[in-house]
């Protein structure tokens, strides 16, 4: 869910012109170069996932409970000005959240998520970034949030493998006499 989340909101983001990669996960290797606007979405295993039951008139609901998935997104911003001060980083760090935002909540009421809850929102410090370490120029904005997504009673549909069923088999052995005839033998 979290996976489709970051395509769809590439894709919404993209389609509004925002110069920006969105990617899904932590990074496996460490990045050459730098883009000027890039979002990296991950599942917040920091604060984790919050569990609360679904208060139901119907006597048997399909979803008994809700579980908000927890998110992180961050904003690694630089502007493109040479010689770009700290305000001139934030101020396009802002557009780029505020669009994801927009769209975030959009995505959303679309995909019957539900209201998605902001937990955090905030620029990280230089320390927070890279402890002492040299940082690349810009900014990096942290957004915490959630992804309802309801927990149903049902069977297992997943990647297990399908089990045969029982049958009957019959063997036989076919015997012949070089250039006669085949004969079966039970």
């Amino acid at each position: 869910m979290i996976y489709q989340l970051a395509l769809d909101l590439a894709a919404r983001l993209q389609a509004r012109k925002f110069p920006v990669s969105v990617h899904y996960g932590p990074e496996r290797v460490s990045r050459q170069g730098c883009d000027s606007m890039r979002i990296r979405i991950a599942r917040d295993t920091s604060s984790g996932d919050r569990v609360a039951p679904v208060l139901s008139q119907h006597r048997n609901p399909k979803s008994t409970h809700v579980r908000v998935l927890g998110v992180v997104a961050m904003f690694e911003v630089s502007s493109a000005v040479a010689g770009a001060r700290i305000n001139e980083h934030e101020h396009e760090c802002d557009a780029l959240v505020d669009a994801c935002l927009v769209e975030l909540f959009a995505w959303g009421e679309e995909s019957m998520a539900g209201v998605i809850p902001v937990v955090e929102a905030r620029y990280l410090s230089a320390e927070e970034r890279a402890p002492g370490a040299e940082t690349l120029p810009g900014v990096v904005y942290v957004l915490r949030f959630g992804v309802p997504r309801g927990v149903f009673v049902r069977d297992y549909e997943g990647t297990a493998r399908a089990e045969a069923g029982s049958y009957d088999a019959v063997c036989s052995t076919r015997v012949a006499i070089r250039g006669g005839s085949y004969e079966v033998i039970d």
